[in-house]
């Protein structure tokens, strides 16, 4: 709904609240989807501070009216208390929609290089604040692993390489916040905070943190990769996300959102699909064979067939990397596979490693392989693939019928 909304805004130009928008380190250069996504981010924040002046009221009639519903639904009970002791309207389903619309989502794929985005949007907002088009807040960055964090602080420590000292982020875990105010630290750059999403909680313990102690009277620029979740737990966790916000606005950031809201909020959609389809990710393929219980609806025959019909496609791709090595660098193919039944009589793990067990050992007759390898062709020549019109080529598949018993021994 907002992407649309978007759409038909005027050219609000978004190189001239970017410094170098084409650039995002010395060493790289964003991408057409990552410079429209920031100026996705331009347009909405001219909608909501220019167009509408900040007010979520009448942001949330001009754009949702009548597609989100007045009342957010909230189940949880501590959630609604604690957007009522935050000063929210709030009824026995939920909180008042339009309270909590101050907000965009991006929908990026994985890969599709969010956090570089979200690098150059911190430094988008700075701009913003400097020439006066929106309300000086503070930066908040939150995901919800410590390994998103490193990566988030390394392309932090690339994007400021060069730069001059008061265009560089300056990055400060949130629990330093009264110091870094207080001047203790004196930031000559951008400051950003940073925290754990995970660990936002109404009691202060050695890592979790009481999010009231660092409420800001709810004026933060609010940005979250992953942290979108909305499960029965993860809902108080979102209301703790609106509260902090409260006054200020939200950016979602995610590969696969699940909730309404985030997709009618949505400024900028990259998913997979769009993804795959503008040549950056793999071909998607989801074979037509039923998702059966292996312990169960399967024959003795039909699982040495299953299971054959896997190995000689892990060996055509396999022999297909090979063959294309000395010019395309490819990982080597990896097989994993997913079972409904572990520890129990006959689970499907087992059965799938007796199978393992008995083609390693040669119980295998010339007559079962051919049939395997048949199946297997017949399929991928009628297959269809994910988000886009491509077929196996003729070449793979002609390699598949050359596939021996002893081929597939070795890989």
């Amino acid at each position: 709904m907002l992407r649309v909304k978007l759409g038909m805004l005027e050219e609000v130009p978004f190189e001239w609240y970017a410094v170098d928008p084409f650039r995002f380190s010395r060493e790289k250069v964003l991408f057409d989807h990552q410079r429209e996504a920031l100026e996705s981010a331009v347009k909405g924040l001219y909608c909501f501070y220019g167009l509408y002046g900040g007010s979520k009221r009448e942001f949330f009639e001009g754009v949702y009216g009548g597609v989100l519903p007045e009342v957010f639904p909230v189940e949880n009970k501590r959630a609604i208390e604690l957007y009522y002791s935050a000063g929210f309207e709030v009824s026995r389903e939920g909180v008042y929609t339009h309270q909590i619309i101050n907000r965009m989502s991006f929908w990026m794929a994985t890969g599709s290089g969010k956090t570089l985005v979200i690098v150059k949007l911190i430094e988008l907002l700075n701009n913003l604040i400097s020439l006066g088009l929106i309300p000086q807040k503070d930066i908040l960055f939150l995901t919800h692993r410590d390994d998103l964090i490193g990566q988030f602080k390394r392309h932090v420590e690339e994007f400021n390489e060069g730069r001059m000292p008061n265009e560089k982020l300056e990055l400060y875990e949130l629990k330093d916040y009264e110091r870094v105010k207080t001047n203790l630290y004196n930031p000559t750059g951008i400051p950003v905070f940073y925290y754990r999403a995970d660990l936002f909680d109404t009691e202060q313990s050695e890592r979790r943190i009481d999010f009231r102690n660092y409420l800001n009277d709810g004026n933060w620029y609010l940005i979250l990769d992953e942290a979108h979740k909305g499960d029965w737990e993860e809902s108080v966790r979102q209301a703790i996300f609106n509260i902090l916000c409260k006054n200020g606005f939200r950016f979602d950031f995610s590969a696969t959102f699940t909730e309404e809201i985030d997709f009618i909020t949505c400024a900028y959609e990259f998913n997979l699909a769009e993804f795959v389809r503008q040549g950056y990710g793999k071909h998607i393929y989801v074979s037509k064979e039923n998702l059966r219980s292996f312990h169960i609806d399967f024959s003795p025959e039909e699982k040495r067939r299953t299971v054959l019909k896997i190995l000689v496609l892990l060996t055509g791709l396999i022999k297909t990397r090979e063959l294309l090595r000395n010019t395309v660098p490819y990982h080597k193919p990896l097989l994993l596979v997913l079972v409904r039944s572990v520890n129990t009589k006959d689970s499907d793990m087992e059965i799938f490693f007796r199978e393992l067990a008995r083609i390693a050992n040669g119980w295998v007759r010339e007559e079962d392989l051919q049939r395997a390898k048949d199946e297997l062709i017949q399929e991928l020549e009628k297959a269809n693939f994910q988000f886009e019109s491509v077929r196996l080529s003729r070449e793979f598949l002609d390699l598949l019928r050359e596939i021996t018993f002893e081929d597939v021994l070795e890989s």
